[in-house]
């Protein structure tokens, strides 16, 4: 199984070429190329510029001999006007879409709208969401990319942590199902599960070996979505290793765990790359031990 790292915290502190190749030189084998930046304004990606940035990616992970396996598409849009922002969204997902075609990525995780409080609103966001990706099915065709449904989670009126989109297994199923097309994959943001006390092995198995495809692996207190590593928090690592193994997991094993890498000062920063890339290894190997043992 490969692992992967994100460039997000890294792009954001020494710009995109730097991360890819920090990533590189830590001993990850892929890239999760972060392009949720294109949200901020004068970002390189929102330029003229960008084809000739990401081609110039592309070579630097030739180079290197990394890949992009996966990327994460923007995701803050402003609903308050639902018609105009859902039409800013596809806008910014397909020009999302074009990018990884550039950078060869086969998935892109595309956050579900939220844009209503989800527990006295689902039906509502149902509806708005399964819109919204049926929209975007053929675009994800013409440029060769899968698309992977995230689960979140929200907050209540009392500012209590609850499920969100597609963090109930059973509408998590559905939800790819239902927009039955070989376009639909899930992503299962670990940490996510741990945030709102849910079992990770209990998703993972729900989705099974056909619909999850792509992971963001982190750990949390269960008070705030740290975004650290494994062990740092409260999720059962052992329990999503040996869920991993039980569906057969063939995707990437892929680290979105910025909060860790910024806690250190910037000298320090490639270690603890390599750290994480040898509790990837640790962890991977878990999974292949739990898949053994199963045979």
């Amino acid at each position: 199984m490969r692992i992967s790292a994100e460039t997000n915290f890294l792009s954001r502190r020494f710009g995109d070429e730097a991360a890819v190749r920090m990533i590189a030189e830590a001993g990850f084998d892929c890239v999760d190329y972060t392009m949720t930046l294109m949200c901020e304004e004068g970002h390189i990606l929102n330029s003229d510029a960008a084809f000739e940035h990401l081609n110039h990616l592309k070579k630097l992970g030739q180079e290197l001999g990394i890949v992009y396996g996966q990327a994460h598409a923007p995701f803050r849009f402003d609903l308050s006007c639902v018609s105009s922002g859902l039409e800013r969204a596809r806008q910014s997902v397909v020009r999302c879409f074009e990018y990884a075609a550039v950078l060869e990525i086969p998935i892109v995780v595309v956050h579900p709208l939220q844009h209503l409080p989800y527990r006295t609103n689902q039906q509502a966001v149902w509806d708005l969401n399964m819109a919204y990706y049926r929209d975007l099915i053929p675009y994800a065709r013409h440029f060769g990319i899968k698309i992977a449904l995230e689960n979140l989670f929200d907050r209540d009126g009392r500012d209590i942590l609850v499920a969100g989109v597609c963090a109930d297994p059973r509408r998590y199923v559905e939800a790819i199902d239902r927009l039955d097309s070989p376009q639909i994959v899930a992503c299962v943001d670990i940490g996510h599960g741990v945030l709102i006390g849910e079992d990770p092995g209990e998703l993972i198995r729900a989705l099974g070996h056909d619909r999850l495809k792509a992971l963001h692996v982190n750990d949390n207190n269960q008070i705030s979505d740290e975004h650290t590593i494994p062990y740092l928090g409260k999720g059962d690592w052992e329990e999503a290793a040996r869920a991993l193994a039980d569906i057969r997991y063939d995707g990437d094993f892929t680290f979105e765990a910025f909060a860790f890498h910024n806690c250190f000062p910037d000298p320090m920063k490639q270690a603890a790359l390599r750290f994480t890339a040898e509790l990837g290894r640790y962890l991977t190997g878990r999974i292949e031990t739990y898949r053994k043992e199963a045979q």
